[in-house]
């Protein structure tokens, strides 16, 4: 993944897949721009700062792939789905390397696409 800089035009890789290690499935940037959520067929949810991509919070929970993610609008919480069927909230607010899982639903059908109430529809 590559971000370009519009003050400079200069490339800056952000993420490959070395870095992750598995396939990227979803990815989605907060609405401020400022941090980035990764999903993989890892069990690990990357959270990566844009400004300094050495600052990366980690989202461990999942018994299965992270398939889709989604940003609360106000950029506070953070939703992530899994393949075994449980939707997380995590809570974004949190300045810790692993920020806290608040909520979580199991027994959900596994979809493609998960989203808050006021979100934009998506063209993905």
């Amino acid at each position: 993944m590559t971000l370009l800089d519009p003050t400079t035009g200069e490339m800056q890789s952000l993420l490959t897949r070395a870095d992750v290690g598995h396939s990227i499935r979803c990815v989605r940037f907060g609405l401020s721009g400022k941090k980035v959520a990764v999903a993989s067929d890892d069990l690990v949810v990357k959270v990566v700062d844009v400004r300094d991509t050495t600052k990366i919070q980690l989202l461990a929970g999942h018994k299965r792939a992270v398939r889709s993610l989604s940003w609360a609008p106000d950029g506070s919480v953070l939703a992530t789905s899994g393949a075994e069927g449980v939707l997380r909230l995590w809570d974004m607010t949190s300045s810790e390397a692993e920020p806290p899982c608040i909520k979580s639903l199991e027994g959900l059908i596994p979809t493609g696409q998960i989203g808050f109430v006021g979100d934009p529809p998506r063209r993905d």
